[in-house]
């Protein structure tokens, strides 16, 4: 069981992420400027997501909270190691102040697989903002998600180079930024809602051409490879999962030249 020590005069930040509040706690720490460092590294590694707005309710909690060195050391050796640990109940996870930033990020990470169990999942994708609305590329490994995406940011707003989530809200699909580091670590993040307009299955070509595609049966057997599920919530997940797919619409197969041109030729094509 975590102890907490000296949880007084304790300091918020509020994560807007896919549409959800997530409030973070920060304890009083028992080490000098500890708990200053930590909120300001959180605070600026998520500031597009930071929210000091009025919401309804609080999705979640993070509380992070300091406690005895003996309760996350061991030995192997000879040497001593950190443990990443942590305590999850339904609306809240309890850590401390040790952790880094990439264990936090795996926290907010299986938060949002918690709070999407049965409104939502993840997709590996790259995504464009197009005049409002997004385009979302997506293909093997290699088929270009991050080229046409840094081709077309030249002109676009960029979304994603590696991850989308995308959450069904009153009966409809919206798609969102995540907060993770992706490999383009120049792309602005931030917690905005956005429409999709189509789905893209990339190739590289020499050429542009662009093909509507109606099989809902090859669609699926193309983009199942790129849905990420948590193993928990796999069911419900892939439910939602086919749920969008069977009422989606705008899918097609699109052949791109890795030039310059993309701009133009997308212009007149969309």
């Amino acid at each position: 069981m975590i102890n907490s020590i000296n949880q007084t005069n304790q300091i918020n930040i509020y994560l807007r992420i896919a549409g959800f509040v997530i409030k973070v706690n920060f304890g009083k720490s028992r080490y000098i400027n500890e708990r200053e460092l930590f909120f300001t590294t959180i605070r600026s590694h998520y500031q597009g997501f930071v929210f000091d707005g009025q919401f309804e309710k609080i999705d979640y909690y993070i509380r992070i909270i300091s406690i005895d060195d003996f309760h996350i050391l061991f030995k192997k050796n000879g040497s001593r190691f950190l443990l990443f640990y942590f305590e999850e109940t339904k609306d809240q996870i309890t850590t401390f102040y040790h952790i880094s930033l990439k264990q936090f990020n795996l926290l907010i990470h299986k938060t949002l697989n918690i709070l999407l169990h049965d409104n939502g999942f993840m997709l590996h994708v790259s995504a464009v903002n197009i005049n409002g609305l997004v385009h979302v590329f997506t293909g093997r490994s290699g088929a270009g998600k991050s080229t046409i995406m840094k081709l077309l940011s030249k002109k676009y707003q960029p979304l994603a180079d590696d991850s989308v989530i995308i959450r069904r809200k009153k009966q409809k699909f919206f798609l969102y930024q995540t907060p993770f580091v992706e490999k383009e670590n120049w792309l602005k993040k931030q917690k905005g809602q956005y429409k999709i307009k189509r789905i893209c299955f990339l190739k590289k070509k020499d050429y542009l051409k662009i093909e509507k595609i109606k099989n809902k049966e090859y669609i699926l057997g193309r983009i199942i490879k790129q849905f990420w599920a948590d193993p928990k919530n796999l069911a419900s997940q892939t439910k939602i999962f086919l749920e969008f797919i069977a009422g989606f619409n705008n899918f097609y197969s699109l052949s791109f030249p890795k030039d310059k041109k993309i701009i133009a030729a997308f212009q007149k094509f969309f």
